[in-house]
């Protein structure tokens, strides 16, 4: 899975989410495996599709969701990509994806049952499983930027799906915890006050205080990385 820049107007955390489940989910796969992905967004299929070259199967759960997504797909697939819509726990793709590997963005506390149902019947012993979701400071990040577009809403912590499916975790990280939050005003603090040079300064330890481990109680995105155990 290769890693490509996604757009500019991506916020960093959501960024750096995409990059951190892209790379984990490329460790020792197949060179023919695919991808699932379920996800609920435009933005969200242009963020793995510029991160993945591996065919990839995007489950959407509407219509208005499925044109989108697959307005996407056609515009950067690149020929590789199939859409589909899910209809309560089953979707079209036949056939479990032995060894494969799926993405979920955003389990949402609604639906979180059917997607979990999904994955669980078509990713096959030892397949690998990320989850990005977001966390209690999601909602202060959005006020902060308002103007940024992020992982949409559906607060549930990652570790909860892993509970629900019982797979192996293998890696998990929490971003944006408190010290981003705090950096963050400062940086806009110092934007109002015309001071690029304390701005600079604030954005590099933003950056630094990033990423985090699965101790945070408090964070705005969540990854969670884990392996379907043998089951046969």
């Amino acid at each position: 899975m290769a890693l490509h820049p996604s757009g500019p107007q991506r916020p960093l955390p959501q960024l750096l989410a995409f990059d951190l489940a892209a790379t984990a989910l490329s460790l020792d796969a197949e060179p023919d495996v695919r991808l699932l992905l379920i996800g609920s967004t435009e933005a969200m299929a242009e963020d793995i599709l510029a991160r993945c070259e591996w065919p990839i199967t995007i489950l959407t759960d509407s219509a208005a969701t499925y044109q989108a997504v697959q307005a996407a797909a056609d515009r950067v697939g690149g020929g590789r990509v199939t859409v589909t819509r899910v209809s309560g726990s089953r979707s079209e793709p036949a056939g479990a994806l032995r060894s494969g590997r799926a993405l979920w963005v955003a389990p949402d506390r609604s639906n979180w049952r059917t997607g979990a149902a999904i994955i669980d019947q078509y990713l096959g012993s030892g397949g690998r499983l990320a989850v990005i979701s977001n966390g209690p400071l999601s909602v202060l990040r959005a006020l902060l930027r308002r103007a940024e577009p992020g992982v949409s809403p559906g607060r549930m912590d990652p570790r909860e799906i892993a509970d629900a499916l019982g797979y192996q975790t293998l890696a998990s990280w929490r971003l944006y915890g408190l010290p981003s939050l705090a950096w963050a005003v400062l940086r806009l603090t110092a934007d109002r006050l015309s001071r690029p040079d304390m701005a600079d300064r604030f954005e590099a330890a933003f950056r630094l205080s990033l990423p985090g481990n699965d101790t945070r109680r408090l964070w705005s995105t969540g990854i969670w990385v884990g392996q379907r155990p043998d089951r046969e």
